[in-house]
Formats: C-alpha cells, structure tokens, sequence
C-alpha cells in the first residue's frame, strides 16, 4: 500500500508506460514492483521490465508542492532544481545560436561567390563583344554598337551546332563552284516589253500574304480558315490541299522537295511535296510567323516571328537546332542562295544579315523606313531590299562600303520582290501594280517597267526565266509570260 503511494505522489522524474494499464509510473519504482510480483499494479496482468515503454519528460522545472516546500532543505532543492533547468536551456541556446552563425557565414560565402562569378562573366562578355567587333572590322563588315535598342548580339537561346556549321561550309563551296561555271543562266535575257498577263484565278483563299514555287513549278499558297493549297496554272485548278494549325502567314519550299507552312498561332509544319503527310511541327515560336526560308546545306528551315526571334529546325530529326532574339520586330526575311548569309529585315528599318556557320550577327544596313522586303539574286553578287516606299535599294555584296547602292524608282510601295535565274532582273510587286527591274546598259542604272494590266500584288516569284507569278491578299494568283 504504502508503494501505491509512492507511485501517486508527484510526478515522475524518469517516466515510463505500462502498456496493460496504460498508465504512468516511475522507473525505479514500477521496475521493483515488477522484479517483486511480476505484474501490474493496477489490473494485476503479467508484466515484464522489458514491456515498459520510455516517454519523454517535459524539462519545465515542475511546480512547488506547497506541502512540501515548508523547509530549508526542500526550498534549496526546489531553487537547484530550477537552476539546472535554467543552465540547460541557456546551453541549448547558445548551441542554435552557433548553427545559426555558421548558416549565415555559409550563406555569405556563397553570396560573395555568385558576385565573383557574375563580374568575371560580365567581363568575358565585354571582351568578346571588342573582339567580335575587332573581327567584323578586319574582314570589311562593321557590327552593330552593343545597347543601341534595336539589335542585340547577346541574344542566343542556344549553342550554334558544329554539324549545321559544317554542313553550311561544305555545301557553300559546292554551291558556289556551280554558280561560277553557270554561265547559260547569266547569260538568259527577258523581253521586258513582251510580259503580259497569261492567267489570273478567283480567289482561292482569304488573308492569303505568301507564295512559293515548288521544284515541279506548282504555286503554294495559303491563308485563312488555316487552309493551304498547291495551285497547277497548266490545270488551273488546286491539285492538293490541307488544313494547317491556325491561319497561314508564310510558306516555303525547301531544297529537298518538302513544303513548310508557318501560322498565325506561331506553329511552323513540314509536309511532304503534296501536303497530304504531315513530317514535323514546331512550336518554337507564340507570334506569327512572318518569314519561312529553306537551307540548302541539308533537311533545314529556318523560321522568325513577328517578336524578333528566329529559329533553325531540323524537320527530318523533328528537332530545333538554334534560335536568337533581335530587340527589333521581324518583317521579312530571306536567304543567299550560297546558303550562308541570312538577312533578317525590321520594322525599325535595320537589316540585320546573320552568318549560318557561327550564328553571329556580322553586318546592319540602316534604312528610312520599315523593311518590306529582301532579296538575293541567284548569282549570288546582288541584295535588293525596299523600305516600304516606292522604291529599291540595290547592293552590289562586293562593295557595300565601297558604293552606294543603286535606286529603282517604282510606281507602288513595293511588298515584296524577287530576282529571275540570271539575277539580271528584278520583279518588284505591290498593291497597285508589277514592275521589272533591270539595269540600263547606256545609261548604267537601274531602270523599272511596268506591266501593262498588272494588278496589286502582296508577293511574287519567279516560275522559271519567263514565268512570273503574283498573289493578291485576296487569295486570287495571276502568272504573267
């Protein structure tokens, strides 16, 4: 009886369960009650020291027992009990106080670090942009002041790849040593007076603001309701047709056959040479797309939007190789036909003329006004480009610091423009009218023809030597001879 009484009196200092009565005891007491009877006290059950389960025992300082504290002894161990509580929690705190000091100096290393790091990256930046400029300025092109707010070098989503560069480079030196030895094509005239209109269509579809020839002289064009279509002037009628993603803004006919179909939505989409499989799709952009351009060094397509942002695809792999960002907004874009430089037009007035074996921007050419439209000629020496005017500004390559370039004068503002195979004449259409562009021999300047009963045009190519077709913004195709 008097152990019970033991067990009920204050708390216990080590406390433990008994799982048969669930109820609290002291160690040292319950463990000699066990040893001596081998059960619990309280529902009498067989219980073993083993069966004991430890709890955790609060370190507050328990409360004075007012019927014990009533003399000197006790209230010195009451007050010693309260300073060893007191002592360990100092201790403890102290201990959080240290981890927490070594967390902050941690944190303060690596802080330090990441500033390190970011100045030394800033500076390897400024040094590349000096040597960049410092190259441009050795091989004849000038680059573009970094921070002038419309074209920015620093703007690489992604490494340029070795295989597209070196891809690039071999198909330059073939594609060059075949223009050197085409002379039958440089050597083709066009009776500029003769050109009448041949064919003109109804309207195959709305918004349409792109065309293109395929290898098997078939016209593809496209636009809203998100259909495209290819058109055969022999059979005057669209031989196939497709539904794209969204309403069609650009379309292009790549080296190896295949046909590219950019949208609204910013999807690009690679069909096979009669729309009817479905190759690839990108979602590379979320702006329109403004310009599809195919490069010849292999099973690539090179798309920008109407952000400033432009991409190069591989469509047989399905997947994207490189992209960058202008601080400008992409109008136009077009590809030399060595397949290296890429010229990128804005709506600030700048054309931007990438290299397609680094990536890097080697060249700008300011104009007045936003860039309509650009074109390479097929034998490679001449770029026309119209700052939405009237007009045509035509640049020998070989001499861009060395000449002005030289002005066509136009009766339209010129949307969009397009060399013939000879590279001697120059198709410039618009929404009043089409003009040929050649250059007066007597004279030495280039000088414009309207074609009699031409009509507004929003882009125009070139079928063969004396083929040439146009497409309205209402979706009806005209072909002049």
């Amino acid at each position: 009886m008097s152990f019970l009484c033991a067990i009920s009196g204050e708390p216990p200092r080590v406390p433990v369960v008994s799982p048969k009565s669930g109820r609290v005891f002291e160690r040292s007491l319950i463990e000699a009650f066990v040893d001596e009877n081998g059960e619990d006290p309280i529902t009498g059950t067989a219980l073993s020291k083993d069966d004991l389960i430890a709890i955790e025992a609060s370190n507050i300082v328990r409360p004075k027992n007012a019927s014990t504290a009533t003399s000197i002894p006790t209230l010195l161990a009451s007050l010693q009990t309260e300073w060893d509580a007191m002592a360990l929690e100092i201790f403890e705190l102290k201990k959080e106080l240290q981890s927490t000091r070594k967390q902050l100096s941690t944190a303060l290393y690596y802080h330090d670090a990441a500033v390190r790091v970011a100045a030394r990256l800033t500076k390897e930046r400024d040094e590349a942009r000096e040597a960049l400029t410092q190259l441009t300025t050795s091989l004849g092109t000038e680059a573009p002041a970094a921070g002038n707010g419309a074209i920015d070098v620093e703007t690489m989503d992604t490494d340029f790849p070795t295989e597209l560069s070196d891809n690039v480079q071999a198909k330059l030196e073939v594609l060059s040593a075949q223009r050197k030895a085409s002379k039958k094509a440089r050597a083709a005239t066009v009776e500029v007076d003769a050109i009448k209109e041949e064919l003109k269509t109804k309207q195959l579809y709305t918004s349409v603001s792109k065309l293109a020839i395929t290898k098997s002289g078939l016209i593809l064009t496209g636009g809203g309701k998100s259909l495209a279509g290819l058109f055969s002037k022999e059979c005057q009628t669209v031989q196939h047709e497709t539904k794209a993603s969204a309403i069609v803004t650009s379309v292009a006919a790549l080296s190896d056959g295949k046909l590219a179909l950019g949208s609204k939505n910013g999807h690009v989409a690679v069909y096979n040479d009669t729309l009817e499989e479905q190759l690839a799709d990108f979602d590379t952009h979320i702006s329109p797309i403004v310009a599809l351009v195919a490069v010849p060094a292999g099973s690539y397509v090179i798309s920008a939007d109407k952000s400033g942002k432009w991409a190069i695809h591989d469509y047989a792999k399905g997947s994207l190789l490189f992209s960058a960002n202008l601080e400008a907004e992409i109008s136009c874009a077009q590809l030399h036909p060595d397949g290296e430089l890429l010229a990128l037009g804005t709506a600030q007035g700048q054309v931007a003329i990438y290299s397609l074996r680094s990536g890097n921007l080697v060249r700008t050419l300011d104009q007045d006004g936003p860039i309509s439209a650009i074109a390479f000629s097929e034998n490679g020496y001449s770029m026309a480009l119209s700052n939405s005017t009237a007009a045509a500004a035509i640049y020998h390559l070989g001499k861009v610091d060395a000449e002005p370039p030289a002005i066509v004068e136009l009766e339209t503002v010129v949307a969009a423009l397009a060399f013939d195979p000879s590279g001697k004449y120059l198709a410039a259409a618009g929404p009043s009218n089409l003009a040929v562009c050649y250059r007066e021999k007597k004279e030495k300047a280039w000088v414009a023809k309207t074609i009699p009963g031409s009509t507004a045009a929003v882009d125009v190519a070139w079928i063969n030597q004396e083929e040439i077709a146009t497409v309205s913004s209402k979706g009806s195709i005209h072909v002049y001879k």
